[in-house]
Order: structure tokens, then C-alpha cells, then sequence
């Protein structure tokens, strides 16, 4: 199952090839707030668009990996794959989002 799973993006990837489309990004649109010791924390998120547009296009949100320890939406492996989505056709939404070592101002339960 897991081996179908990881296919997925490369199939999905693949299919750009066919109908490729130019890609239009809106950069760092604000979508929330992060609380930290430091103060809040303004959440960002890149839009990645096909263009031009089609009537509907189905939507991906996409979180960067790092297990909520590091990394960052402009990664280039992200940035490559949100490009490639809207490129086949998808909207993306690549969202940063705050790190645990932020240090959030409400500690964590298990702490």
C-alpha cells in the first residue's frame, strides 16, 4: 500500500508533461498567527496558480516536511512540487507555519 502511496506524486507530477500551463505565485499572503515567547508570529503562505485558469480546479494545501522541528515553505523540493501541481492543473497553498522551536507561550501538555 505504502509503495501505491508513493507514487502518487510522481504520477500526478508526470501528467504536466501533458498539459503543461505557466504558473502565476502570490508570495507570503498572511493566513493566521503563531503565539511565542517572543511575541506572535504571522503565518505565511505562498499561492501557486495554473495559468490561465480553468472554471474548476481542485486544490492542494501543502505543509513542508520537518516534523514541526525545521524546514520552511521555500524549500526547493516544495517549491518544485507546488510548481509542478499548478503546472497540471492544481491550486496550491504552501504554508510555512511555526516550529517547536519557536517556543510557543502556552507549554506543551506533555511537558
Amino acid at each position: 500500500m505504502y509503495k501505491l502511496l508513493a507514487l502518487v506524486p510522481i504520477l500526478l507530477c508526470g501528467c504536466s508533461q501533458l498539459n503543461a500551463r505557466d504558473v502565476r505565485v502570490i508570495s507570503n499572503l498572511a493566513y493566521g498567527k503563531g503565539e511565542t515567547a517572543n511575541g506572535d508570529l504571522v503565518l505565511l503562505a505562498d499561492l501557486y496558480l495554473p495559468d490561465p485558469p480553468s472554471d474548476a480546479m481542485p486544490a492542494v494545501v501543502l505543509f513542508h516536511g520537518g516534523g514541526w522541528w525545521l524546514g520552511d515553505k521555500s524549500v526547493p523540493s516544495v517549491i518544485s512540487f507546488a510548481n509542478e501541481m499548478a503546472a497540471s492543473g492544481f491550486v496550491v497553498l504552501n504554508c510555512g507555519y511555526r516550529l517547536h522551536n519557536d517556543e510557543p507561550m502556552v507549554p506543551d501538555i506533555d511537558r
